[in-house]
């Protein structure tokens, strides 16, 4: 097990890493253990955390975003990326396949949400993809 010491502003916290495997992080932080999957989206990294002592927030389905969200494209569960029919610059059109996504041995199509152009691809075909992560963003 690595230990790090973190600062943030006055205070400092001892962070245990736990375990780290394809793109999830598990560490100690007081007696209480977190999951953080991380994902890479060209220039930007998401981070996505959850306690595991405590019970999951529920995040809003795609379909439940805000308008102001309109375009991003997030995947419904965690699985694996089989098919990526798009890259950035194509033009869709709303209910067409972007990708397809394999999850408990079933293939599971990700439609555009709205037409316009593809702006971001974040994923790449054999990455295993955590549930709400983005996979691709729609101008």
């Amino acid at each position: 097990m690595t230990t790090y010491a973190v600062n943030i502003g006055e205070k400092s916290f001892r962070v245990e890493l736990i375990r780290r495997d394809a793109e999830m992080l598990t560490f100690n932080i007081g007696g209480n253990t977190y999951e953080v999957a991380v994902s890479a989206c060209l220039d930007e990294i998401q981070v996505q955390a959850q306690s595991a002592n405590s019970p999951a927030t529920p995040r809003p389905s795609a379909s439940k975003r805000s308008t102001t969200n309109a375009g991003q494209v997030v995947a419904p569960m965690p699985g694996i990326v089989t098919k990526l029919l798009v890259k950035a610059g194509d033009q869709v059109n709303a209910g067409q396949p972007l990708l397809t996504i394999e999850a408990m041995k079933m293939e599971n199509s990700i439609n555009s949400p709205c037409s316009g152009v593809v702006r971001k691809v974040c994923v790449e075909i054999g990455r295993e993809v955590m549930g709400q992560q983005e996979l691709v963003l729609i101008g």
